[in-house]
Formats: C-alpha cells, sequence, structure tokens
C-alpha cells in the first residue's frame, strides 16, 4: 500500500515538530482498513522515513 502527503500537511497537525532528512517521523500513521464483510481491522502503527 501506498499513501501520500505533504510536510505541510503533517507539520499543521504537528507545529513543534522539526524535520530531518533520512530519519523517520515522531508520530506513527495508522490506517483503519474496513474489510467486504464490514469488519474493520487497524494493522500496526506505520513508520515514515523523511527522503526528500
Amino acid at each position: 500500500m501506498t499513501f501520500k502527503t505533504s510536510l505541510s500537511a503533517y507539520h499543521s497537525v504537528y507545529p513543534k515538530e522539526a524535520f530531518k532528512l533520512n530519519t523517520e517521523l515522531v508520530n506513527r500513521f495508522y490506517f483503519r482498513i474496513t474489510l467486504d464483510d464490514g469488519s474493520i481491522v487497524y494493522p500496526t502503527p506505520t513508520r515514515v522515513l523523511v527522503v526528500n
């Protein structure tokens, strides 16, 4: 799965966090997946690496 966001969108939620290249963001992303039968799954948190 691939998702896209921007550092400006992330920074609007976490304004005090500083970004550095080739480091992970402090906060994790959590995705909610709804299956065809209506079941909801929350997989493990996703780490995000700042690459450019």
